[in-house]
């Protein structure tokens, strides 16, 4: 027919994209006319559809305003192409798959619905349920045929396409579960049942929104109500809420970049420096399943970190439990007590004299543990007193006349020398434990030459007094 068609349309609007592709694919001829959502409810539009929505078409004294019924219209009245079978059965199951593709968006499986409910009933989970099920339905349509009704591209895949798409855009996943619709996704966008990418681009491109048509790629330049200009690159707008995301150099490295996220609602001046005409590459989908179980698993890792904290107990209860942790990870609390691999308990005051357990090789070690841990506290304590100097000299000539009881009873002990222990306790009390500061730069005179070597040179300071505590040689000990 030689009369003009005339379609109003507007960009990321499901039903306006299947009307897109069902005219690409009839090879019917129309004049293109994008209207901004904030145009919507004006007078223009509102003449030709009282509800102000879009699509609308318009051929000669006809004017439709239902998407399906476009897609009818076209079928019927351009039939050089033709997109539902002759088959009474078969014309059918296409119509009805049109329906329902298009009832996706509509009621409880809506693809975008938004209501203000009272939170305690809980809907957004049954709305989810159901549209998982829906989806569920479409993966078995395709179980005839790589298409939606069988062998054949139809007026059935026309309208419920971008209903797919749209779907991937908002994060459906579709590997692993739905492996039927996954094929059917990549081979449609992959085939030339229009311009490569043209569709999808026009689902995920912003629109013009209240403003301008900001297509990704594009330079732009802004200039807010408060005088503050921002040059860069679009990387992403959002019409309803006027967000507009640029990009723009941070600094001279050239891999480097500072995203500002702009209201336009504050903006008073906007330029399109350069428009980019390239069509941005598809966004990869987004693999929930695994997002979903790494927080699950973050949250039960920071769960174990929790249980590792004591209530009400010293802080010197505390070091002792996350040094014991470090080398017998089964150590947990009960009340103030410390358990350690169900067989040693250690009471407040957490000394060694606390220890009690049943004779063998678990309470050895963990008072060959304790004892450590109370000789490195005693010398952290003495190195940051006023005489740390003295002290210094006293355990590196081996006098241990000045320790306390419980250090001299570690002395008197006998357990064998363990290195990754030894290594374990100063990293927890010298280098893990920044407060109090356990020596200062100046404690080991001569021995400490810069701040930088200071860690060496505590190593080198304790690695003596412990040598003659436990009776082992610590020379292959790395720093």
């Amino acid at each position: 027919m030689a009369s003009e068609i005339i379609l109003h349309w507007a960009s990321g609007s499901v039903p306006s994209m299947s009307v897109l592709i069902g005219l690409k694919e009839k090879g019917v001829d129309y004049t293109s006319k994008e209207v901004s959502y904030g145009d919507l409810k004006s007078e223009d539009i509102l003449k030709l559809n009282p509800r102000g929505q879009v699509p609308i078409l318009s051929h000669e004294e006809l004017l439709i305003t239902e998407s399906v019924a476009m897609c009818l219209y076209l079928e019927k009245t351009f039939e050089d192409k033709s997109l539902i079978p002759s088959d009474v059965t078969q014309q059918t199951v296409v119509v009805q798959r049109m329906l329902q593709a298009q009832n996706i968006g509509v009621g409880p499986t809506s693809i975008c619905c938004v209501r203000e409910e009272d939170e305690s009933e809980n809907t957004d989970d049954i709305d989810h349920q159901k549209l998982a099920k829906e989806i569920d339905n479409w993966e078995e349509y395709l179980t005839g045929g790589p298409f939606i009704t069988g062998g054949d591209f139809t007026m059935a895949d026309v309208v419920f396409f971008p209903v797919l798409a749209y779907l991937v855009w908002e994060g459906l996943y579709l590997g692993g579960k739905y492996p039927k619709l996954e094929k059917y996704y990549n081979m449609v966008t992959a085939q030339a049942y229009f311009t490569p990418g043209e569709m999808l681009i026009k689902m995920a491109a912003p629109g013009p929104g209240d403003y301008f048509t900001f297509s990704v790629g594009s330079s732009v330049s802004c200039t807010t109500c408060l005088g503050q200009n921002i040059q860069g690159e679009v990387v992403a707008f959002d019409p309803p809420s006027k967000m507009l995301a640029i990009k723009s150099p941070s600094g001279k490295a050239p891999d480097r970049h500072d995203v500002r996220i702009v209201n336009l609602a504050l903006v008073s001046h906007v330029d399109v420096v350069h428009e980019c005409t390239e069509p941005p590459p598809v966004l990869p989908v987004l693999n929930f399943q695994k997002l979903d179980a790494r927080a699950r698993h973050e949250c039960s890792e920071k769960w174990k970190a929790v249980n590792l904290i004591g209530i009400g107990v010293s802080a010197e209860g505390q070091k002792l439990f996350n040094t014991i942790h470090k080398t017998i990870t089964e150590t947990r609390w009960r009340d103030k007590d410390i358990v350690v691999l169900d067989d040693v308990v250690i009471s407040p005051p957490y000394g060694l004299e606390n220890c009690k357990g049943k004779e063998g090789q678990a309470l050895a070690q963990v008072r060959k543990i304790v004892s450590l841990f109370l000789f490195l506290q005693d010398f952290l304590l003495r190195s940051t007193s006023r005489n740390s100097n003295f002290h210094r000299q006293t355990l590196l000539k081996g006098n241990y006349d000045h320790r306390p009881r419980t250090v001299q009873k570690a002395r008197s002990s006998h357990f064998p020398g363990s290195h990754q222990l030894f290594a374990v306790l100063v990293a927890e009390l010298v280098w893990v434990n920044p407060r109090p500061e356990p020596v200062s730069p100046s404690c080991c005179g001569d021995q400490c030459g810069s701040s930088k070597n200071h860690r060496a040179d505590i190593f080198l300071l304790l690695r003596g007094p412990v040598q003659k505590l436990i009776g082992v040689p610590l020379t292959d000990v790395k720093t």
